[in-house]
């Protein structure tokens, strides 16, 4: 049992399964063997094996509430988002100070769109580290928090300690350059990083990737076929993991994603290089050791006013902030649905949690201006819970939508399988304040143009700093009117949907989103000129 705990610890999760195998076998009513053997077939996607030694852990030993948190974690990766709340209450019901129950209540209370319910479950389980990520995360989904609420609440939150200085490299060599994440795997923040590690050139930088990664798949292979180094820092501290960083000599250290995942920047408050970038964070780090913050003018234009996004680094603005590698399992576009429905079909491929009331309240809007329209909706298998669904036709219906006007798909599908739902939508709309980047990404490739609300933050522009490099800046409305007229007129001219349907990938490919190459280069151009204004000298 304590060398399955050591190797789940580590990532090694190939000999975690093995362990536990071979604990059960010589014993095989040890319940919470059963419990941890759930964890990992949950951890490589095994869900209806996760289910079944979950269960038997409950059948052995029902008081276990380590084992109904468990389970829950398996309802939860299964799409059963309801039955998950109710396991991960049983087991605060048996032991109150559970801080991981705790946090998991948080993470359903979040797909179930109880914003509040969640944040109070996650300051339950604080301090724990997963429970303070969770919590910042969700601020960023909770509509109406001001700008300067969201920052005091981060600062509230965020450790910082008196970090230590460190030294530049040896002048003339080429910068060193250490992404620290949790990401370097099949996701929206991998997908996004990619193309600036396939294109950067080692003649100016020499790449270190410092990887958390639970899971790995191709695209982590990937990752470490573009690195110069590859640490897997799973089981360090976040003292350990700086001075991991310092004795690499790292000139530059990129914390990727943020307070999302199991991500690392905690790790920067020991001052783990000269200079430290945060990047594809949802909003400031509120760490007094991060430097810089890389953005663009959308997300964050000159010059903002009295209300505006408050931050502890100071903001570096690339030509253009997003960067993506085409999927290459996307089916063909499709012609326009409009042509052959007879009627425009908006559709939304986010979170439910960013589908909160004001959002639905405005798409509702959308729908009374475009009267014969209908509205797709797909996350996931999330919507086949009726706790998830229910309430959000339940807003429609009360804002006078028919709910034959309404579908939801729930399927979880393989990428090219998921894109190819995008057949059936003519625009895509995007949530708001928290807007979509890999989604609005993915809709523009389809041949949807997006409809974006242009919010006081950057998670709100995201959607609209990708429409801009688009080429399409015209569709990011400046308020929720505007945002109802920008989809009408849409709607009303099938000509323009038509030519953006048949031109629109092909438009996106051109542009600086698919410059990988371009976009390497304007990084790069940053990290020099960071370290030249520090006084350093990377050559």
């Amino acid at each position: 049992d304590s060398l399955g705990r050591i190797a789940m610890e580590r990532g090694d999760l190939a000999a975690a399964l093995k362990y536990y195998q071979n604990v059960i076998a010589l014993d095989p009513e040890f319940a919470a063997a059963h419990a941890n053997l759930a964890t990992i077939y949950r951890k490589i996607s095994r869900l209806d094996d996760a289910e079944a030694s979950g269960r038997r852990a409950l059948e052995l030993d029902d008081s276990l509430a380590g084992a109904h948190d468990v389970l829950g974690n398996v309802l939860m990766a299964q799409g059963k988002i309801s039955d998950a709340a109710a396991c991960f209450r049983r087991a605060i019901a048996l032991d109150a100070d559970l801080s991981e129950a705790h946090n998991d209540l948080g993470n359903a209370l979040t797909d179930l769109r109880d914003l509040d319910g969640a944040l109070k479950a996650y300051q339950t389980a604080m301090p724990s580290n997963d429970a303070c990520k969770n919590y910042l995360l969700t601020l960023l989904y909770q509509p109406g928090l001001t700008n300067d609420d969201l920052f005091e609440r981060y600062r509230e939150t965020v450790q910082n300690p008196a970090p230590s200085p460190a030294a530049f490299n040896k002048p003339g060599e080429r910068l060193r350059i250490g992404y620290v994440s949790s990401d370097f795997r099949y996701h929206p923040i991998g997908n996004n990083v990619l193309p600036l590690l396939a294109n950067h050139d080692h003649g100016r930088v020499e790449v270190f990737c410092y990887a958390h990664v639970m899971t790995e798949n191709l695209v982590t292979k990937a990752f470490q076929n573009h690195a110069d180094h590859w640490r897997v820092v799973n089981a360090m501290t976040d003292a350990e993991l700086a001075e991991t960083l310092r004795a690499d000599g790292i000139d530059v250290a990129v914390y990727l994603g943020g307070h999302f995942d199991e991500n690392r920047p905690g790790a920067a408050a020991h001052r783990s290089a000269p200079l430290q970038v945060a990047m594809h964070g949802g909003s400031t780090t509120a760490m007094d050791s991060m430097d810089y913050w890389l953005t663009d003018d959308v997300l964050h234009p000159e010059g903002e006013g009295d209300g505006a996004e408050r931050f502890t680094e100071t903001l570096w603005r690339l030509p253009n902030f997003y960067a993506f590698t085409p999927p290459s399992q996307a089916p063909e576009v499709s012609p326009l649905p409009a042509d052959e429905n007879g009627y425009v079909t908006f559709v939304s491929f986010n979170k439910p949690c960013k589908m909160n009331d004001g959002v639905l309240d405005v798409w509702s809007g959308v729908l009374s201006a475009v009267p014969d329209a209908r509205l797709l909706l797909k996350f996931r298998n999330h919507l086949d819970d009726a706790a998830v669904a229910g309430p959000m036709l339940e807003r429609l219906k009360a804002n006078g939508i028919s709910q034959d006007r309404i579908e939801m798909i729930a399927s979880h599908d393989d990428i090219g399988q998921h894109l190819a739902h995008y057949h059936r939508g003519d625009i895509a709309l995007d949530p708001f304040p928290f807007s979509g980047a890999t989604t609005t990404f993915q809709a523009l490739w389809m041949g949807l143009p997006v409809v974006s609300l242009y919010t006081e933050r950057f998670i709100g522009r995201m959607g609209a700093s990708i429409s801009h490099h688009a080429g399409l800046g015209d569709l990011a409305a400046v308020s929720p009117g505007d945002y109802i007229d920008a989809c009408a007129s849409l709607a009303g001219n099938l000509d323009r949907l038509r030519n953006l349907r048949q031109g629109l990938r092909g438009q996106v490919a051109a542009s600086p989103l698919c410059d990988g190459a371009a976009y390497a280069r304007n990084v790069e151009d940053a990290f020099y000129a960071m370290v030249e204004k520090a006084g350093g000298d990377g050559g």
